[in-house]
């Protein structure tokens, strides 16, 4: 029964992955050991890259030496400056017994986004737009004013909606960047009062000079 488990816990773990940012830093846990440690084998795919057999602090192979480190305490396996080779299964082998595998997948942060505008009399598109090469699970999200909401990476409005600004946010497990605000096309903007404020202001001094005089002639 502990085996069936111990396999079962293995095989979800694998197909559940642990992302990683690109350049960045992962650090790998097998399952609780729960036995005092004294052998450690960490393997990407069949390459072994980090062993230790008891003493000193261990010792890392091909790509990863100079970047991977080793806790002999937890058996965690800490993986530096990542990169797209770094993809793979990560099996840790401790005391002799195989205790996890673990599926890491690098990808990269998302940029900023930016909205563009597509309108017609009465509904508007907004597209969320960004270049997300090699960003992997991508989830987009749209705020309006005070609200909230996950939707795709388009969005549409009406002459209904009364939200002042529009925003939208992509997000991906490493990361997460929101674009600059746009204003809902269908209400008049805070700047456009301002103009037409100094519009009437303007006029109602160029009528009152004008009415001053014409009372003076």
């Amino acid at each position: 029964m502990w085996l069936f488990y111990l396999l079962f816990w293995t095989a979800v773990r694998a197909n559940e992955p642990h992302y990683g940012k690109l350049h960045g830093v992962a650090v790998l846990t097998p399952d609780h050991v729960g036995v005092h440690i004294t052998d450690i084998t960490w393997k990407h795919g069949s390459v072994v890259a980090m062993e230790w057999h008891g003493t000193g602090k261990g010792s890392s192979h091909g790509n990863f030496q100079g970047r991977a480190l080793l806790d002999t305490g937890t058996g965690e396996m800490t993986i530096e400056t990542l990169t797209k080779g770094d993809d793979g299964i990560y099996t840790a082998t401790i005391n002799t017994n195989l205790t996890s595998q673990t599926k890491l997948l690098v990808i990269s942060p998302v940029p900023k986004p930016s909205i563009s505008v597509k309108c017609d009399t009465t509904t508007c598109t907004f597209n969320c737009e960004a270049k997300l090469t090699d960003a992997g699970p991508v989830t987009y999200w749209w705020k309006a004013d005070y609200r909230r909401w996950t939707s795709t990476s388009r969005q549409r409005i009406t002459k209904e909606d009364k939200e002042e600004w529009f925003s939208c946010i992509v997000e991906n497990p490493v990361s997460s960047h929101r674009s600059d605000e746009i204003f809902n096309p269908f209400l008049p903007s805070s700047k456009t009062w301002i103009y037409i404020l100094v519009a009437v202001i303007l006029a109602v001094g160029i009528l009152g000079f004008l009415g001053y005089k014409y009372k003076t002639k």
